[in-house]
């Protein structure tokens, strides 16, 4: 049977959608009847979630010196949307288990993830984003379409990495020539079903191509830069070894100096240790 990308997604239940409280969450959200206290209910119903943004919202991954000790107070400080951008990044985490240790292990997959959106939340407020926190989630998911090969079929993605990791080949390259897509594409369309922003997928496709991003090129090129950043710090990995090279034109679609990498690098690995133990419980 040909294996394609939508099949791979189709035939595991556990990452067809993500947990009904998170949708709910996200309609509350965008539902101008909706008030601070009807997202908090529904952020409430879910008591492990809700400790775990009460944790979040307390650590220095925000900073704020006054101790915000209920969910409606958190919405209040940080807004509905960038919250809503936290409950969606947890919710991912739980999704995958069952992945192969010849591949990767999932604490240092998830290392790699929080390194790499913290370092693009980072660069988007350096460009004064207004919900900096989408683009650490964007960050955290540039490379979740390598979970759902790997877990699905293990002895194609084996091949894969052993082309990458021995012989030097792109990984999307590698994996195009094994089985006939790629981690980016699977990554796309895994967004599209979760029904999240559109900006994450067409991130998670073209963040090794940036040039190739078309309506979100300044986000792309975020999470591009991030990914370098990330792996240059060997915190985690997503399963493959070798360098990250970087596509220089981000500088220009970014319109910032280089001298950037270093405060981004700074803020990474301060924020990096508290984030991993509130998302990587």
């Amino acid at each position: 049977m040909e294996v394609t990308p939508q099949k791979l997604l189709e035939s595991d239940d556990r990452i067809a959608s993500l947990p009904t409280v998170f949708y709910q969450i996200l309609d509350a959200v965008q539902s101008p009847d909706s008030t601070f206290e009807d997202i908090s209910r529904l952020i409430a119903s879910d008591v492990s979630l809700a400790v775990q943004l009460l944790k979040l919202v307390n650590s220095s991954f925000y900073g704020f010196t006054e101790k915000i000790d209920s969910i409606t107070h958190a919405l209040n400080i940080v807004g509905t949307e960038q919250l809503s951008c936290l409950v969606m990044a947890s919710a991912v985490v739980a999704r995958f288990d069952g992945i192969p240790e010849e591949f990767v292990t999932m604490e240092s997959f998830w290392h790699h993830s929080v390194a790499c959106g913290l370092a693009a939340r980072a660069i988007a407020k350096h460009k004064q984003f207004s919900n900096p926190e989408s683009m650490y989630v964007a960050g955290m998911l540039h490379d979740i379409g390598s979970l759902v090969i790997y877990k699905q079929i293990p002895e194609q993605a084996l091949q894969a990495l052993t082309r990458c990791n021995q012989w030097g080949v792109p990984l999307a390259q590698a994996e195009k020539e094994v089985f006939g897509f790629d981690h980016t594409l699977v990554g796309k369309l895994l967004i599209e079903q979760w029904k999240l922003p559109e900006s994450w997928s067409e991130i998670a496709q073209f963040h090794h191509d940036p040039k190739n991003s078309t309506e979100y090129a300044e986000e792309t090129a975020i999470v591009h830069l991030a990914d370098h950043i990330a792996h240059n710090s060997r915190l985690g990995s997503a399963g493959h070894s070798g360098t990250k090279p970087l596509d220089e034109s981000v500088w220009e679609t970014l319109n910032i100096d280089p001298s950037v990498k270093g405060p981004v690098f700074r803020e990474m690995l301060q924020l990096f240790g508290e984030t991993v133990e509130m998302f990587i419980d």
